[in-house]
Parts: C-alpha cells; sequence; structure tokens
C-alpha cells in the first residue's frame, strides 16, 4: 500500500495526539468559561439552575442512547487501518454514521414528546408550576441537539480512528465559537433591547447547541469528503460483509453504552436524586436550585480544565491501544498506559491545586455574584480533579484492552456504591457530600481499572508510586503561594476584578514556574515526556 494516505498517522505518537486533542479541548473549555460571565448576566443567576437542568438530562439522554458507538467506530477503524483493509474503514463509517442517525431521532422524539414527565420527575412536586413549565420548554428544545450530535460524533470518529487529532479538535473548537456567539448574540438581542423574560436567554444557550453542532457537522463533511476520496483510491479488497460490520459493531457499542452510562453516572445520581436529598435539610427553594446551579454549571466549567486532559487523552489513546492489541504488542501496550496515565498526573495537579487553593478569588474573577458560597463549592468541587482526570482515561484503556467486561462490573460497583452513600453523604454534610460522594465513587472506580490492568497485563506502578508522590508534594507550591499571598494581605477582591485578575495572574504564573523547575530538578518531565531540555518543549 504505497500510497495511503494515512501512513503518516502511523507514527503519531500518543503524546503528541493527547496534547493536540487536550489543547483542541483546553480552548474549546476556555471559551465554555469566558461566556459564563455575560450569560449568567442575562440569565441571571435563578435561572441557571435551569440551564443545569437541560445540559444535564442532555447528557444523560445520550449516554443511554448513543454513547458506545462512536468510540466503537473509531475502534474499529483503527483496528481495520492498521490491516490495511481500507474497503472495510469506509464501510464501517457508512453503517456506523446511519446506526446514529437512526438512534438520534429516536432519542430526540422521546425527549421531546415526554419533556414534562420528566420536568416533574428530575425537579420533584416540591417546586412551583413555573419551574416545572420552564424546565419541560428547555427538554423540549434540547431535544433538537440529541439528533444532531450523534451524527458529529460518527464524522470525529472517522478522523479519530484515522490519528487525525488536528481535525477532530479543530472542530471541537469550532463548535464552541458558533455556539458561544449564538447564545451571547440572541440572548442579548432578546433579553437586552427586546426587554424579553430572562429565561429567554437560557432557552437560546440550550437551542445554540444544535445551531453549533450543525456547523461543526458540515464542516467536517467538507474536510472529510477529500480523504475519503483518497482512501477510497487505495481500496484493494473488498470489505466485510455489512452483517458481519453490524455486529462487530453492535458487539464492541454495547460494552461501550454500558462504559459511557455508567460513567456518567455522577451526573445520574446528582441530577435523580440532589432535590430529594436537599429538600430533607432545607425548604429554600432559591437556595437549593443556586447551588444546584453552582454544582453542576458554574463550578463545572472551571473545574473542567484538568477534565480537558481526560478527553484529550482518552480520545487520543483509542486508537493507539487497539492498534497494540491488534497486533499483539504487549510492550507498546504498557508503554501507552504508562504514557498517558503520568502525562495526565503531571499535568493535572498543578491546575487542580491552583484552583483549589485560589477557589474564591477565581470563583469572583468569573462570576462576581455569591462568590463566597461559590468559593467554597469550588474549593470542594476542585478537590477531585485528579479523580476527574484518571478516570475516563483508566476506563477507556481498560475498555479498549478488551477488558469491557471487567470495566464495566467496576462502573457498575462504583455506581451502587455513590447511589448507597448520596444520601449519608448529603445529610452528614450538607451540598458538599453532594461533590463528595461522587469523587468517592470515581476514586473506587480509579482503584478498580488500575488493579485490573495490573493483574492482567502484569503493568507496574511502581514508577508512579514515586514520581506520583512527588508530583503531589511539588504541587503542594500553590498552598504555599496562598498563604503568602494570605500573609502580603494581597487584596484579591476588594481591588476589583482586574486587580484580581492581575493578582492571579502573578501567583498562578510563579505557581506554574515554581513547579515546573520543582519537577525538573526531579526528573519527571524528562522521564514522561521524553525530552532533554527546553528546546525540546518549544519545539513539540
Amino acid at each position: 500500500m504505497t500510497n495511503n494516505p494515512n501512513t503518516t498517522h502511523k507514527r503519531r505518537s500518543l503524546i503528541a495526539g493527547g496534547l493536540t486533542s487536550s489543547a483542541g479541548i483546553f480552548i474549546s473549555k476556555a471559551i465554555g468559561i469566558l461566556y459564563v460571565m455575560p450569560f449568567k448576566a442575562l440569565a441571571t443567576d435563578q435561572n441557571i439552575a435551569y440551564y443545569s437542568y437541560g445540559y444535564t438530562l442532555y447528557d444523560v439522554a445520550l449516554q443511554i442512547t448513543i454513547a458506545g458507538i462512536p468510540v466503537a467506530i473509531a475502534m474499529l477503524i483503527a483496528k481495520y487501518y492498521a490491516r490495511d483493509d481500507m474497503a472495510t474503514v469506509l464501510m464501517i463509517r457508512k453503517i456506523g454514521r446511519y446506526m446514529l442517525l437512526f438512534l438520534g431521532i429516536f432519542s430526540m422524539l422521546f425527549v421531546f414528546l415526554f419533556a414534562s414527565p420528566l420536568a416533574r420527575l428530575i425537579i420533584t412536586e416540591n417546586v412551583s408550576e413555573s419551574a416545572i413549565y420552564y424546565t419541560s420548554n428547555i427538554f423540549k428544545i434540547i431535544a433538537f441537539a440529541m439528533l444532531i450530535i450523534p451524527v458529529l460524533g460518527s464524522y470525529r470518529a472517522f478522523f479519530q480512528g484515522l490519528k487525525i487529532m488536528e481535525t477532530y479538535s479543530f472542530s471541537q473548537v469550532l463548535e464552541q465559537f458558533v455556539r458561544v456567539g449564538f447564545l451571547l448574540g440572541t440572548g442579548y438581542v432578546l433579553v437586552v433591547l427586546f426587554r424579553y423574560d430572562p429565561i429567554w436567554a437560557v432557552y437560546m444557550a440550550i437551542l445554540a447547541a444544535s445551531i453549533s453542532g450543525l456547523v461543526a457537522l458540515v464542516h467536517l463533511h467538507f474536510k472529510e469528503k477529500p480523504l475519503v476520496d483518497e482512501i477510497k483510491a487505495n481500496v484493494e479488497t473488498a470489505p466485510l460483509a455489512t452483517r458481519m460490520i453490524l455486529r462487530e459493531i453492535v458487539y464492541f457499542s454495547i460494552p461501550y453504552l454500558l462504559v459511557s452510562v455508567l460513567g456518567k453516572s455522577s451526573s445520574f445520581v446528582n441530577l435523580a436524586f440532589y432535590n430529594r436529598a436537599i429538600f430533607m435539610i432545607s425548604d429554600n427553594e432559591k437556595l437549593i436550585d443556586l447551588i444546584f446551579g453552582m454544582i453542576m454549571f458554574t463550578t463545572q466549567k472551571i473545574i473542567s480544565i484538568p477534565a480537558v486532559l481526560a478527553l484529550g487523552f482518552s480520545a487520543a489513546v483509542i486508537p493507539y491501544v487497539s492498534e497494540a492489541i491488534t497486533t499483539n504488542n504487549h510492550a507498546s501496550l504498557k508503554r501507552n498506559i504508562n504514557d498517558a496515565i503520568s502525562s495526565v498526573l503531571y499535568l493535572a495537579i498543578p491546575i487542580s491545586a491552583g484552583i483549589m487553593f485560589f477557589a474564591t478569588p477565581i470563583y469572583y474573577l468569573f462570576y462576581t455574584d455569591n462568590f463566597e458560597l461559590g468559593g467554597r463549592v469550588l474549593f470542594h468541587a476542585a478537590s477531585g480533579g485528579l479523580a476527574l482526570a484518571l478516570t475516563p482515561v483508566t476506563t477507556v484503556i481498560l475498555t479498549v484492552a478488551n477488558l469491557r467486561r471487567r470495566v464495566i462490573k467496576n462502573l457498575f460497583v462504583s455506581f451502587i456504591f455513590h447511589a448507597l452513600i448520596f444520601f449519608p453523604m448529603v445529610l452528614l454534610l450538607g451540598y458538599q457530600g453532594v461533590i463528595h460522594a461522587s469523587y468517592f465513587a470515581h476514586y473506587l472506580v480509579i482503584i478498580l481499572n488500575l488493579t485490573v490492568l495490573k493483574r492482567v497485563y502484569k503493568v507496574s506502578y511502581q514508577p508512579f508510586l514515586r514520581s506520583g508522590l512527588l508530583m503531589l508534594l511539588s504541587g503542594l507550591i500553590f498552598l504555599v503561594l496562598r498563604q503568602v499571598t494570605v500573609w502580603l494581605q494581597v487584596p484579591f477582591i476588594v481591588s476589583g476584578r482586574w486587580w484580581t485578575l492581575f493578582y492571579l495572574s502573578v501567583f498562578g504564573l510563579i505557581g506554574v514556574i515554581l513547579y515546573g523547575a520543582l519537577t525538573w530538578f526531579l526528573q519527571l518531565p524528562q522521564t514522561i515526556f521524553k525530552i532533554d531540555s527546553l528546546r525540546d518543549i518549544i519545539r513539540r
């Protein structure tokens, strides 16, 4: 196969792919954080909870209906591409796209038709009729995204399977740019210019998911066409029978579906039980909605920064682990596992520590209102940054490495554990119990997953114990810096937001430099990223 358009992709490293994917997701998340401040001003704090209900249901519904198929498509494309079977690669792309279109139609109709019963089930009868009315409207609007996003996922899976992470990442950035531009632009016109109720800003924000997904889909369609034509020119054999491909997609998708659903169990538990648990200790509906919005939306936007690494490396690790399994290269498999986990740890620790120890000024910078309560919520939320970063990576590795039954078992155990401790944690700790119950479940999954990898593939964690401990100790530099700001009485908040941004930038930069210098002295980045000098970092 001398003309194969994708041979260069075979030589790309997992770390390069992971960092490329992470960079795209990071830019996307950064845009997602920056829009929250003007969006909150348009929608008002009290309506943010409706936005959180809508997107949480959207996330859960997608996981139940279509999650797993895009990952399975990417894995199978990587598998048959490694065998140079380009005809089967194209057939997988076609069949997978039709499957996701069908399931997207089904999920859209289900959520739209049952919007009102779902609203009553989720936010309970303790709230007002207007709250149920607004929530059901939001569910109806978000239903349209459930048709577009699955098809978009099929396009991204094609590029992911071929390890073309630049296009994969750019589509995410494009989608976020369009989404934010649409929701802020239409929200401003309706709420500020035409004086509509602020709930319309939420309606437009929910509709933006469909608009932005459609734009990203069109972009990938045009990027895909020449690549497909080039692959067709290199087809030398007939593809596998359609029935065989369909059976293989279903065979791999069902475990991925279960993994995805159970992997989102935290969102499901919070969505189903939050109001019921919190109303047991409080009857302040406005405060309950405010805290739910903070836990599920405003603080999530900030703590999603370390989770970006998980998303990036989870996307990148799939074709590499799949190829290692296909070629029975256990040395490559162990190396890819080490690279993914070590890289995520090294980068996630300083980000999580910085957010945690500077939580209140960070929350004030982004959201201003209710910053003292928001800072406390963010502190607890940021404490689990490593859990959010490592859980998806270890789960994806097990799933791709033919350990689907075991990862499903691990996630199911975690889900049951989370559901069992949810009410006791809330009764014991209040709203903090919602956050920490989720993280306890995440850490349980990580421990179980790592144990399975060690037992089946003889993965050694001895290097992780030393390097991980050194990274954690190095991350404490942010605690020291926070204490220094207390001693110096740095006026983070009283000086206004621009000064808060300045102080955070200064101390954040100092923290990153000190973390980098300390870990460099300890030979951590040299070992993890295979670099010898600062010039290597700049070149990469």
